[in-house]
């Protein structure tokens, strides 16, 4: 795996996927980093494509290049209508969240 600035970083021995050969996603989050012998990442869970879309980082639609970064680093290969459709459906995400967080009594579920 390759972090941000493009630093190669391996799977902890103690990590739970570290015996896993195959992963569907070319991403992972992790809760610990730490250098040893290695640059090691522990904690560690594999990140599929849609959930960094919606939940992590700055959203940025590039209609002229077809893609969609996440955080400026994280790539993905889309249409500026998907683009855009990613960004009204995150939209809606932060707004139940919101109103979950600051109504925990509204039943969201239904909406």
């Amino acid at each position: 795996f390759f972090d941000r600035s493009n630093a190669r970083v391996f799977l902890h021995p103690a990590t739970i996927n570290f015996k896993e050969s195959m992963f569907d996603s070319p991403y992972v989050a992790y809760l610990e980093r730490m250098r040893t012998s290695k640059d090691f990442v522990r904690d560690t869970t594999m990140a599929p494509p849609f959930p960094l879309l919606l939940f992590c980082g700055s959203l940025s639609v590039q209609h002229t290049r077809q893609r969609v970064e996440v955080d400026d680093w994280i790539r993905f290969k889309a249409s500026g209508r998907i683009g855009a459709l990613v960004r009204a459906l995150r939209a809606e995400f932060d707004r139940y969240l919101a109103l979950k967080i600051s109504r925990p009594d509204v039943d969201v579920s239904s909406s």
